[in-house]
């Protein structure tokens, strides 16, 4: 069994503290109509044993169509304090497992 993982993010404009047991996950989302079409993202917080896993996906379209930004990052268990925000709070130290983008539009001109 793994231990409780505690620690602080950024959500909604303010610090949060997040706890997740082993297998938890937490989402958090936004996003609505813009002038030239939508935005959305969401933010997912796992549980993967040793670690936690954040994940952030934002889908949008304008008026050069739809588009995607997807990434991924981890920080183990011993790290979730191991950073501190300019205002002094201790954050973990999430490190960048995958980061990708597509443009609808580029790809089907064969960009």
């Amino acid at each position: 069994m793994y231990r409780n993982a505690r620690f602080w993010a950024w959500v909604n404009g303010g610090w949060v503290k997040l706890t997740l047991r082993g297998g938890d996950e937490l989402t958090n989302g936004g996003g609505g109509p813009t002038e030239e079409g939508y935005w959305f993202w969401s933010t997912r917080w796992s549980h993967c044993g040793s670690y936690v896993l954040e994940e952030l996906h934002i889908r949008s379209r304008d008026c050069d169509g739809p588009h995607e930004h997807h990434e991924c990052y981890r920080a183990e268990l011993e790290q979730l304090g191991a950073n501190e925000a300019p205002d002094g709070t201790r954050v973990p130290a999430w490190s960048r497992s995958f980061a990708g983008q597509r443009d609808h539009t580029a790809e089907a001109a064969g960009y």
